[in-house]
């Protein structure tokens, strides 16, 4: 957890003021990233109680917002080993803590991957992780996690892979060690895929017949055919050659990637057995590519958990749980829709009324009208269902829907809009910590292009949240803010 974000911000911003796309390091090495800071400026209004009414509390913001992404990748074939190093890091930073939605975190994802060649189609597949999550505002959900797997891999033929092996992690939270554990994992999974299939078919070229036809009729005949409305069948007879048949191929089938794995997890609490389990988990999923930019998929999977100490407390956690998901992406030129619909059903052992079904759906649209205009639309909704709801335990519905589109209105000057909408419902047992609500968000933002790769930026922000039956939570917020970008 010691990185400091400030020297962070001044490497990116060394990086983006370069003219590339990337920062090339060595031979085999890539550099990446984006850097923004913004200073903000607005006010921010809450509800609080007074005798039997609420009253507006309004608070001035101001402060600095940082935000910024850094990869780095590295690749090299030595000998029979095929090593990789990849590594990403995300921070997200905020001068005040006033404003309810901002968050401040600081991610770094490390991973390390080697492929070893090691006799005819065996493979030794090892990988060593470590990632962070440094949360600001929360503390006790920052942790480290560091893991390491290997696996041994064997290509039975050209489309078929099967794998076994096992895998640990150790997962320590800085502020709060009672929630750290290790993990033990040993896997089995299985890889296959169908290509495509092609066949080869005689075609007959549309015009043929209307020539062989043609050919046959006399004179007298087509000033007959003529006169009875049949002229373009009359008149195609001079052609100064007939159109051979010929093969074509045509894909048969489409090409169809299988893939299924069975893990057997056991996780144990370093304070606390009773909340230690051990987890046996199947899923499989199978993609279908019907053609160049389409695709579906389906999938699920089945899980069982058992908590280790058999006391009252530890028995009302084992569960089993079934998933099932569908996919389907489309991309057409500038065009692409992508679609995901999940369902997931969970059965408590000896707590019944603690079941409950969950359904999720995510709907993406990306396109561009032309060279100057582009657009975004997010959508996502879930719905939450109890075979018994009660307190802390209710049935509730949540959607969640972005509204985004650029205009390149001068070839270094663009502008951006863009539309949220949230809605949760609590069906019942609402309270005024979960409570419904109804989120209204509106952004625009200018841009100027000083550079390729910097810009600098000025916008309007309006947040306005509703709680119907607790208005207390109600919070509306305004922010104007400039700032810049550098971006690799």
């Amino acid at each position: 957890m010691g990185f400091r974000p400030f020297l962070i911000a001044f490497c990116l911003a060394l990086i983006g003021a370069r003219d590339a796309p990337a920062l090339e390091i060595g031979k085999y090495g890539y550099l990446g990233g984006t850097l923004g800071i913004f200073m903000e400026d607005g006010e921010s209004e809450t509800r609080s109680a007074f005798l039997t009414r609420t009253i507006p509390v309004k608070t001035d913001v101001k402060g600095v917002r940082q935000h910024g992404d850094a990869w780095f990748s590295w690749y090299r074939r030595i000998d029979k080993l095929d090593l990789s190093i990849t590594d990403s890091l995300s921070f997200r930073l905020n001068d005040d803590f006033q404003l309810a939605r901002r968050y401040e975190s600081l991610d770094n994802d490390l991973r390390i991957d080697g492929l070893l060649h090691w006799m005819g189609p065996a493979f030794l597949r090892g990988q060593i992780s470590y990632e962070t999550h440094d949360d600001r505002r929360f503390t006790s959900f920052a942790y480290d996690d560091l893991g390491a797997s290997l696996a041994l891999e064997r290509h039975l033929d050209g489309f078929r892979r099967i794998a076994a092996g096992y895998a640990r992690h150790q997962v320590d939270f800085d502020f709060s060690p009672s929630d750290s554990y290790d993990t033990q994992e040993l896997f089995i999974s299985f890889y296959r895929v169908a290509p495509p299939r092609y066949r080869s078919r005689m075609v007959i070229p549309a015009g043929r017949g209307r020539v062989f036809i043609g050919r046959h009729f006399s004179d007298t005949e087509r000033e007959l055919l003529k006169d009875g409305g049949f002229g373009y069948a009359a008149s195609v007879v001079d052609v100064p050659e007939i159109p051979e048949p010929y093969k074509e191929t045509v894909r048969e089938t489409s090409a169809m990637y299988f893939d299924a794995e069975y893990r057997m997890r056991d996780v144990d609490l370093r304070t606390s057995a009773a909340r230690s389990f051990l987890e046996n988990r199947f899923m499989a999923q199978t993609l279908f590519v019907l053609n160049e930019g389409h695709s579906f998929g389906v999938g699920g999977g089945y899980s069982v958990r058992d908590y280790t100490q058999q006391s009252l407390p530890s028995d009302i956690l084992d569960y089993e749980r079934g998933e099932g998901r569908f996919t389907w992406n489309l991309q057409r030129g500038s065009w692409q829709i992508g679609q995901e619909v999940e369902y997931q059903k969970t059965f408590y052992d000896l707590d019944s009324s603690r079941d409950f079904g969950q359904f999720n759906a995510r709907t993406s649209i990306d396109w561009g009208f032309d060279t100057n205009w582009s657009a975004m639309l997010w959508y996502e909704m879930e719905e939450k269902r109890y075979d018994s709801s009660r307190l802390l335990y209710a049935d509730a519905d949540r959607s969640f829907a972005v509204l985004s589109a650029t205009w390149d209105f001068r070839p270094r000057f663009s502008v951006t809009g863009t539309l949220e909408r949230e809605s949760r419902t609590i069906l019942a047992f609402e309270n005024t910590i979960d409570s419904s609500f109804d989120l209204d968000g509106q952004d625009i933002m200018f841009e100027y292009r000083t550079g390729k790769n910097i810009s600098l930026n000025a916008g309007y922000r309006q947040e306005e949240e509703r709680h119907p039956n607790f208005p207390i939570n109600d919070r509306n917020e305004r922010l104007t803010y400039v700032g810049t970008r550098l971006r690799l």
